[in-house]
């Protein structure tokens, strides 16, 4: 059993493809543990400030699993690859903000065939971040300092990138399983981006956007692993459950003619003109939901 403060761990951990090792955020640092004997083998070190965001990249192959790299994102305002069977630090990426959160969808959508090559080098590698951006914040003001951007993270030093949303304080990005979709909560909103089918690469690509109402604050909501079914819980305990999500603002060409008779349909449950086939709400426990 591994112990440690709860304090202390400042991201969710992953296993290693082999699931033989478990890295886990401890501060600024990320320590990575026999998963067998629960002892610390290593650690990433490097970052000034805690790491907010690890990501294992996934293999494409059983014969990938024994490849060792992820990404971290930090409050020093630094994206870092490594190499974690060694250890070895293999770029760092300058993005200017403290970063709260990150997920890097084509990871998921478009496993690595050929890790070697690096695939960042090719310009599709991009992430989508959670910053926070006080020089717009002055006092006694009531500017909007967290910001949803996109940055390509086949440069150095990171611009300050596309702004896909702004919030009072920066929010946790949450990625679909699929890689497709990512979104955050906002106060009584789920606000819903698709990955566009270039990765997000080209500079020109642009994330269409869907917002999902209810009438309480959202604390946690997740993705169906493979249909657009979305799940949230509320701070009165209830569980609310969207499906058919996007299907108008999201889909694809082809796919928009399947349901373009359903926009006029009276979708049960489902709040104005939000983009859901229903909405079912759950009276689930008597205290909030928080995950």
């Amino acid at each position: 059993m591994i112990r440690g403060g709860r304090s202390y761990v400042t991201s969710p951990p992953s296993f290693s493809n082999d699931a033989k090792k478990l890295l886990v955020c401890t501060g600024n640092t990320v320590s990575v543990f026999s998963a067998a004997t629960g002892l610390q083998i290593t650690s990433l070190e490097g970052h000034t400030a805690p790491v907010t965001t690890l990501i294992v990249v996934p293999a494409s192959s059983p014969a990938q699993k024994i490849l060792c790299y992820c990404w971290t994102a930090s409050l020093d305002g630094t994206v870092r690859h490594w190499d974690f069977s060694g250890p070895e630090l293999l770029k760092t990426i300058d993005a200017q903000l403290p970063i709260y959160s990150m997920v890097i969808p084509s990871l998921l959508s478009e496993p690595q065939v050929q890790i070697d090559k690096r695939r960042e080098l090719s310009g599709k590698l991009v992430a989508y971040v959670s910053v926070e951006d006080t020089s717009v914040v002055k006092d006694g003001s009531k500017e909007l300092r967290g910001h949803i951007r996109r940055f390509n993270l086949a440069k150095p030093r990171i611009p300050r990138g596309d702004t896909l949303k702004e919030t009072a304080e920066p929010e946790s990005i949450v990625i679909s399983p699929s890689g497709e979709f990512f979104g955050i909560r906002h106060k009584c909103k789920i606000h819903i981006w698709d990955v566009p089918s270039s990765g997000g690469g080209s500079r020109h690509a642009v994330s269409r956007k869907m917002t999902l109402h209810h009438s309480k604050f959202i604390n946690a909501f997740a993705f169906h692993p493979t249909e657009r079914i979305i799940a949230a819980g509320d701070v009165t305990g209830r569980v609310l459950i969207w499906r058919g999500v996007g299907n108008r603002k999201l889909a694809l060409g082809n796919q928009k003619k399947k349901v373009r008779a359903m926009v006029d349909l009276d979708n049960a449950g489902v709040r104005g003109e939000d983009d859901a086939e229903s909405c079912t709400t759950w009276h689930w426990h008597s205290a909030e939901v928080n995950k």
